[in-house]
């Protein structure tokens, strides 16, 4: 039973304490009638906030905490939204699993993305405000007496974002090269505008290393059409069937703010 006089330790009349039974005689519990109806259904409701003692572990025994408040301090949980929320999210939408090699009997402009998994095209109206793309190749060259030149450009929808300068290679020699590009939504529609940069670096066996800017060709993008990114070598100079360009990587990232 419980006691609502107002007379037990701890007791009221709107919030009773619980007595219980030793066998002999009731006794007074350190329970009210408000602990009890917190309670229901298996259900444990408080009130007021819960301690726990610095050398207690909580187990939620594989089950879900739910219902909670987005932190505000340094050590407050955080829920799975906030978390989401606070982390810019990167995906790869493709990545070349397949090598492409242009030879120097060809002065035509190729691409140099082998087939692979996922999508080069971006597709319409996807495109935000500081959305970033981050397109990233490598592979190597190969050159004969007749070393000849070539120029690097990534295109946007069939637009030619950027472009390096003509870079003669050396005469004879293997060597490696990376390309390292980013374009930075600055403003979408029809009309939208983009920030491009790219840095092309090239290497050979002796561990000779130059670096080549990638020059800004336009900044022009249509964000509400789908549009294909696309990264090509053309040969130019003196170069023949001796000289190979090849891409053995290429990704490409989107990046969302």
């Amino acid at each position: 039973f419980w006691c609502d006089t107002g007379t037990c330790t701890g007791c009221s009349t709107t919030n009773p304490v619980i007595h219980v039974c030793d066998g002999t005689n009731w006794q007074e519990s350190d329970k009210t009638v408000e602990d009890l109806s917190r309670t229901i259904n298996g259900t444990t409701l408080f009130d007021n906030s819960v301690t726990v003692g610095s050398s207690v572990s909580v187990s939620a025994g594989s089950n879900k905490i739910t219902n909670v408040a987005d932190p505000t301090s340094d050590q407050d949980a955080a829920t799975k939204k906030y978390v989401d929320d606070s982390i810019p999210a990167s995906s790869t939408l493709f990545a070349s699993t397949a090598n492409v090699s242009i030879d120097g009997m060809s002065s035509t402009e190729t691409s140099i993305i082998g087939s692979g998994v996922g999508s080069l095209t971006i597709g319409a109206n996807t495109l935000s405000v500081g959305d970033t793309l981050r397109i990233k190749a490598a592979g190597q060259y190969n050159t004969d007496g007749a070393a000849g030149s070539g120029t690097i450009k990534l295109k946007f929808g069939g637009t030619t974002l950027i472009t390096s300068t003509t870079q003669a290679l050396p005469n004879q020699i293997t060597g490696s090269w990376s390309i390292d590009c980013i374009v930075t939504i600055r403003a979408i529609g029809a009309s939208g505008t983009a920030q491009p940069r790219g840095l092309t670096i090239l290497s050979t066996t002796s561990g000779t290393v130059s670096s080549i800017d990638m020059g800004v060709n336009s900044t022009t993008v249509d964000t509400t059409a789908a549009n294909a990114v696309d990264l090509t070598w053309q040969w130019s100079g003196s170069h023949d069937g001796g000289e190979t360009w090849t891409c053995t990587n290429f990704t490409l990232e989107k990046l969302t703010t």
